[in-house]
């Protein structure tokens, strides 16, 4: 048991900052995503761009950033339109 326990903090720590960008994308977290202003933390969504570049070439740091910060300034209005259907 002790084996497994370590082996899985193990893959937590070589990928946290995977789950760190994963969960800027969490809806729960939209309200942090203003306080950012115009810049991010210098690290955010970066392994991401890393994961979706040999995808989509236009998946890069800056792209995806400004997209999340559309999105969560929409979430509220996109959110309430699909529930008014």
């Amino acid at each position: 048991m002790d084996t497994v326990a370590g082996s899985m903090h193990q893959r937590s720590l070589k990928n946290g900052t995977l789950y760190a960008d994963l969960a800027l994308l969490d809806p729960k977290n939209f309200s942090q995503v203003p306080s950012y202003g115009d810049s991010f933390p210098e690290a955010a969504l970066q392994e991401l761009s890393k994961c979706l570049l040999p995808f989509d070439v236009r998946a890069t740091v800056a792209e995806l950033q400004s997209e999340l910060k559309s999105l969560a300034r929409q979430w509220d209005r996109l959110k309430a339109s699909v529930f008014e259907e």
